[in-house]
């Protein structure tokens, strides 16, 4: 998929709805001032740009629920290469150490694929 297609899939995952200044199509409505208007006249917000974005790739990770993230972690691993390293257990838990490590491209691949919604052909 294209980082732009990626974009958008992960924003209407996320129940963001896309709106279009008539320039721009990958904007939101938003409360307080932004960097157009819609039709209406609202305002709207450029929706993040998931996969250069660890910070909003974070906030997308806080939607998965918990029977998701085992498949979550299996498809990160697959988009980090197969390079995760699972290591024993701290404080009662697997950490995956290269998670950590992981790109916002290489999160927002695993997110959309943990989703189903990943596009082999775009």
């Amino acid at each position: 998929m294209t980082p732009e297609a990626q974009r958008i899939a992960i924003a209407k995952a996320l129940g963001i709805e896309l709106q279009s200044d008539g320039i721009t199509h990958h904007l939101s409505a938003c409360h307080l001032g932004g960097q157009g208007y819609n039709p209406d006249g609202k305002f709207l917000c450029e929706v993040p740009d998931y996969p250069k974005s660890l910070a909003a790739m974070h906030e997308a990770e806080k939607t998965l629920k918990s029977d998701q993230f085992p498949t979550y972690l299996d498809m990160l691993d697959v988009a980090c290469g197969g390079e995760l390293e699972l290591s024993a257990m701290v404080d009662g838990a697997d950490v995956v150490f290269g998670l950590v490590h992981a790109t916002a491209a290489q999160k927002a691949e695993a997110f959309l694929k943990t989703l189903g919604l990943w596009n082999y052909e775009s």
